[in-house]
């Protein structure tokens, strides 16, 4: 997945914003940038193709943080992603 980079002096925050808006309802995501814990929609779902609630959780939110971080860092060797080594 790709999403339009945020520009360094968020010249393009609404551009962006509806952008990353869009991808996140495409996947239904949006909840992840709400809550940090598994939401009643996703239990509500049960088991989709044998992946529990709480897995397919984790593994959205992972999406989620690297579709988000790919969109507004540039990377130099690494140091750029020091303060989000801890992000969880």
């Amino acid at each position: 997945m790709e999403i339009v980079r945020l520009a360094g002096d968020g010249s393009n925050w609404v551009s962006y914003r509806d952008c990353l808006n869009i991808m996140l309802r495409m996947h239904r995501w949006q909840e992840h940038l709400i809550s940090a814990k598994v939401t009643q929609a996703y239990r509500d779902r049960g088991d989709v193709n044998g992946v529990a609630p709480n897995m397919r959780w984790e593994d959205d939110d992972e999406a989620v943080k690297g579709l988000i971080m790919s969109s507004i860092l540039v990377l130099n060797s690494g140091r750029d992603l020091q303060p989000y080594q801890n992000w969880s």
